[in-house]
């Protein structure tokens, strides 16, 4: 997120041609970011990960409070009367991760396993991007996000456990994943396994007709936009896809050693709350900035039993650009 004004204004003059409306929102937009993170950068308003106890936290990408609710009585392992509903300090991804990752935590990401599936891992550890690349106008926001070497081991999935047929990693390679990070570094004080689902694209149908991801399913707003698609579809596709992941979280509890795991969320999603969709950065609506947080139990039965993959470890600065680039490009970022 540069702080550049020739460059904010050269990008609105290359907006403006396209579309005069949309460049005048996205020079708005831009000037509200740099304010935002002025002051959200010095100021904690949401609460920070390492503020709560947790052996293992188990993230669950754009999952709504409401939604984990909804279906957590289908699933014995959730109680949804101790489902809590807690602010993020972040709307998106990336945002979580540089407010969560703090050198003000160092001692405890240094005992931090971190597993994800998810490209921001090396924009924010890697290429230390703070917040969306785009130009604002002016601010000043703080910068003191940890670096990649400061966790105990800090893994992307997205290169071997891609799946082009959803492109995504499904959740049960990330739940391999998780089981082999768990098993190969016993005395880590804090373990992340951050999933992509139920993030877009919207997977469940496909796997279960065994085919590849729709138009529909990997963009559902493109299609909501164009009156193509229905918020009611899409939102139950979101919910299957929420179903999907906590099929396999359960898989990962039961083969998971520690006392306290908890699953939660980095961000929620907005299926038309002031007339947004999905996350955006900075996107104060409860919908998007509320995340579900509940203990549940784990206990290593050994249930499972994964093939690992030595070449995916700690393997966050070895990704390639193209590599994160196609992972955000998939999950509706670029």
């Amino acid at each position: 997120m540069p702080v550049d004004f020739t460059q904010w204004v050269d990008e609105f003059r290359e907006n403006f041609c396209d579309s005069p409306k949309r460049a005048i929102m996205q020079a708005l937009w831009c000037s509200y970011l740099g304010l935002w993170f002025t002051v959200t950068s010095r100021f904690t308003f949401g609460q920070k990960i390492y503020e709560r106890d947790w052996d293992a936290l188990i993230l669950l990408d754009a999952c709504r409070s409401d939604a984990l609710r909804e279906v957590a009585p289908e699933y014995d392992f959730l109680d949804q009367s101790e489902i809590e509903s807690v602010w993020s300090v972040g709307s998106g991804s990336l945002e979580f991760m540089c407010k969560n990752f703090t050198y003000e935590y160092e001692d405890q990401i240094n005992e931090t396993v971190y597993t994800a599936a998810n490209g921001f891992l090396n924009r924010a550890f890697v290429e230390h991007e703070y917040a969306p690349s785009v130009a604002i106008p002016f601010g000043w926001p703080r910068y003191n996000v940890v670096r990649a070497d400061d966790f105990k081991e800090l893994t992307n999935v997205w290169d071997s456990r891609y799946s082009e047929q959803l492109k995504n990693v499904p959740p049960w390679e990330m739940t391999d994943a998780a089981i082999s990070a768990g098993r190969r570094n016993p005395d880590a004080s804090r373990y992340i396994f951050h999933f992509t689902q139920p993030h877009i694209p919207h997977i469940s149908e496909a796997v279960e007709e065994e085919r590849s991801v729709t138009e529909k399913e990997a963009d559902p707003w493109k299609y909501i936009r164009r009156g193509d698609l229905s918020y009611e579809v899409a939102y139950e596709r979101y919910l299957d896809n929420l179903r999907i992941v906590l099929d396999n979280v359960e898989t990962l509890l039961e083969n998971l050693d520690v006392d306290t795991a908890v699953i939660s969320a980095d961000h929620g999603e907005a299926f038309g709350d002031w007339r947004i969709n999905g996350h955006p950065t900075a996107f104060p609506h409860p919908n998007v900035k509320k995340v579900p947080w509940i203990e549940v139990t784990a206990e290593d039965r050994n249930t499972r039993q994964p093939e690992p993959i030595p070449e995916e470890v700690n393997n966050c600065k070895s990704i390639s650009e193209s590599t994160v680039q196609q992972q955000l490009e998939d999950l509706g970022y670029i």
